[in-house]
């Protein structure tokens, strides 16, 4: 018959167990390398010594794959991540670099041979013994007696080590305890190394979708703006908020935010095409609803190709256009939130948009809202996440507050509006240092109007003998803004070219307008024609053909846009010494 067990040995199981159980609580909860770290010191203190600290491997920190470790050099580098227990208060604090000198003892059976080493006796003093006093004493007190360094090994890479000092009594040491500290080690490692992947997934959502982001800062004629993006904390990987600034003809500008609905990589992608064909869409110079129908196809079109009926494709947005020569602003939503706008003075308003359905649903049409502006007037697109961190009460509707925060951030007590960044940081104060829940993006901006003085418009019918009289007109306007000779002789051609191809191919009545902003001047010929004109290469024996092609030659750019009534004919020339006195309001 079998000798009964010992209750020693009895209560030695049930100890290790205990232990065990507690790892599978405790590690491996969350996604964050650093609050991994810290589980495994606070399930070893005080449960096995008085006292644990974790260290890890510079690249683990940074989500990077740990070097392999087949001889003691190069020594590894290592950042002191997590403590807990009782310990002196000359340690090392948490983020300093751990010091590997080459005569550290264990340092070949942890880093090479991925062994547990535990030194019952005068584990300070030997310490203290090997290396330099001063170095000991932050690794180790001289009196410490007990010391277990546990290396934490995942697929046969050492991401750290956990030490254990001043170790229980009930910890004697055997082999079933090493090979218990050896699990508690092994899963303490993949934990480790989960958070690593993960940390390397949303750093590199993150690094992505701001190489995916335009500029955070714009000057031009229509508006000033200033965007802020914040990813997600990492316990929620973003990866599908945007914004952007698109300038458009005529002075005119777009202001975009949108979020593309999912996390990590996926999303990250996804809203990089999305960005780029709206981009590709508004230089198109196609109306707010019409544009979002056409990237509405193209979320159904991506949904399609995935193949995933689970997590479907879809993305919200807000798209609004500023025209500053009348002041008017046109917009549209998918989905999106509602644009907050605080002319000088006040009151803000959150204006009255339809935010329609989201990119992809499909089926409802997309509504317009229109307003107009003056100069100087505060305008803010956000994504939804914006309204998590706000700082609304459990009755309050964040959207209903948005706009009083927008004021109050952008006035200052001498009457003086702040600056967008300033503005900015005051509506995100309640963001703390591990980030918000969602992704946030506010894209704020000053919109600009471009005074009368500095744009010119005629009317006349499509008669070929009042091109002459046109040209002389543009010369004349030209001339009293103070412009170069080259560029009134240019303007001069381009409006003679323009006119007379409406004249040709259009008919009706045509109308003739000039902007000149603070770097370039624009010039228009609209007409009720809906024919697109193109470009094309005259052969020697042509006598005409060469129109557009002069006008391509002679501007930065140039192209048509469309209405209900017609087309408008556009061209941009720089202007190669702008006065000093900007013709915007604002």
């Amino acid at each position: 018959m079998p000798d009964a067990p010992d209750v020693l040995e009895i209560e030695a199981l049930r100890r290790r167990q205990a232990l065990m159980d507690r790892a599978g609580e405790r590690v491996g909860s969350s996604l964050d390398v650093r609050e991994t770290a810290q589980s495994i010191a606070d399930l070893l203190a005080p449960s096995v010594g008085a006292a644990a600290f974790v260290d890890l491997a510079e690249e683990v920190l940074n989500g990077d794959e740990p070097p392999r470790h087949d001889a003691v050099e190069p020594r590894p580098r290592m950042i002191r991540t997590a403590a807990a227990g009782d310990y002196p208060s000359d340690r090392l604090d948490i983020g300093d670099v751990v010091p590997m000198p080459a005569e550290l003892p264990h340092l070949r059976e942890v880093f090479v041979e991925g062994a547990v080493v535990l030194e019952r006796r005068h584990a300070g003093d030997n310490l203290h013994r090997s290396v330099d006093p001063r170095l000991a004493r932050r690794l180790l007190p001289p009196g410490t007696e007990s010391r277990i360094i546990m290396p934490l090994r995942a697929r046969g890479l050492v991401l750290g080590v956990a030490v254990v000092v001043e170790c229980r009594e009930e910890w004697a040491g055997d082999e079933d305890d090493l090979r218990q500290l050896s699990l508690i080690a092994s899963r303490a490692a993949l934990a480790v190394d989960n958070a690593r992947r993960y940390e390397r997934e949303h750093r590199t959502a993150v690094i992505l979708q701001r190489q995916l982001l335009p500029s955070t800062t714009t000057d031009t004629t229509a508006a000033t703006t200033f965007a802020t993006y914040l990813p997600a904390g990492r316990r929620n990987v973003g990866g599908g908020d945007w914004f952007d600034v698109i300038p458009l003809s005529s002075a005119r500008v777009a202001l975009v935010t949108g979020t593309v609905a999912g996390h990590g990589l996926r999303a990250t992608a996804t809203m990089g095409r999305l960005r780029s064909a709206m981009g590709t869409l508004a230089v198109l110079d196609l109306e707010p609803d019409e544009l979002l129908t056409h990237l509405d196809d193209l979320v159904q079109r991506l949904d399609a190709e995935s193949g995933d009926d689970v997590q479907r494709v879809r993305a919200a947005c807000t798209y609004l256009v500023h025209d500053p020569v009348s002041g008017h602003c046109v917009a549209a939503g998918a989905g999106g939130t509602a644009p907050v706008v605080v002319p000088p003075g006040g009151p803000a308003t959150l204006m009255p948009m339809r935010a329609g359905p989201a990119l992809g649903e499909g089926g409802a049409p997309f509504e317009v809202s229109e307003w107009d502006v003056v100069p100087g007037t505060l305008v803010a697109l956000y994504t939804r996440g914006l309204l998590d961190v706000v700082g609304a009460g459990p009755d309050d509707d964040p959207a209903d507050l948005l706009p009083g925060m927008l004021q109050r951030a952008s006035g200052t007590a001498d009457g003086r509006r702040q600056e967008l960044s300033e503005i900015s940081a005051d509506v995100l104060r309640n963001v703390g240092p591990e980030g918000p829940p969602g992704d946030v993006v506010l894209l704020t901006g000053y919109l600009k109007t471009v005074d009368d003085a500095h744009t010119a418009h005629w009317t006349i019918p499509a008669r070929p003998e009042l091109v002459a009289s046109m040209r002389a007109a543009v010369s004349k306007q030209l001339n009293e803004w103070g412009l170069d000779d080259l560029t009134v002789m240019a303007s001069e051609l381009v409006i003679s070219e323009l006119v007379t191809n409406s004249v040709r191919y259009a008919g009706g009545s045509l109308e003739v307008r000039l902007i000149r902003t603070g770097h370039e001047l624009v010039c228009e010929v609209s007409d009720p024609a809906s024919t697109q004109p193109r470009l094309r290469r005259a052969r020697t024996t042509d006598e005409g053909g060469r129109g557009l092609f002069l006008v391509a030659q002679m501007t930065e750019r140039w192209g048509c846009r469309y209405s209900a009534d017609g087309k408008t004919i556009w061209t941009e020339q720089s202007l190669a010494a702008p006065e000093l006195n900007h013709p915007t309001q604002g």
